[in-house]
């Protein structure tokens, strides 16, 4: 594989998807900064790469990262994921082929569940998804699966996640105005 991956959280935006493009923008900077306040006071290290709808914190302290992370508000959802930056459909499905039993033990049964950014592969979901369902040894169940395979093709990066954990929603803490009572 040409990159490892790098291991960290992706984070969904709440409600500021229906915001315009500038204030999307304003808000996105603004959840980005209490982020960075929140997770340098713990004095966790971390990097953070902002995608469009999605940021990911790349970090090794998982754990302590979600526990900070799923209680600030402007995020929708988390999840534990791996980034590529860089890499192919052979690549990634390789890496899914090798580490699958970790995730989906013996006699379980999973569903892939893909996002596709328009315009990355020449690929069709269904393609993308038999290609790396095709090396995976296990049970296919898309109504009730005992395990999901959450994964993102974005133009910035590759997502892979299994299980998303709810944020507090709305907006970011200060890109209101104040109210008077």
């Amino acid at each position: 594989m040409r990159n490892q991956p790098k291991k960290g959280i992706l984070i969904a935006y709440g409600e500021m998807f229906l915001k315009s493009e500038g204030v999307k923008k304003l808000f996105q900077k603004r959840l980005i900064n209490n982020l960075r306040f929140f997770l340098k006071k713990l004095k966790i290290e971390f990097k953070i790469h902002s995608f469009r709808e999605r940021i990911f914190i790349e970090t090794d302290e998982i754990r302590k990262v979600s526990k900070i992370v799923k209680r600030i508000f402007g995020i929708a959802w988390l999840a534990e994921s791996f980034c590529f930056s860089k890499t192919t459909l052979r690549e990634f499905s390789g890496f899914i082929n090798k580490n699958y039993p970790d995730w989906i033990k013996k006699g379980e049964t999973f569903a892939i569940r893909l996002k596709l950014e328009k315009g990355i592969l020449k690929e069709g979901r269904e393609k993308i998804i038999d290609r790396i369902a095709k090396d995976i040894n296990r049970k296919v169940n898309l109504g009730k699966p005992q395990g999901e395979i959450f994964i993102e093709i974005r133009k910035n990066g590759w997502f892979l996640y299994f299980k998303k954990i709810k944020g507090a929603g709305g907006l970011p803490v200060g890109s209101s105005g104040k109210v008077l009572s």
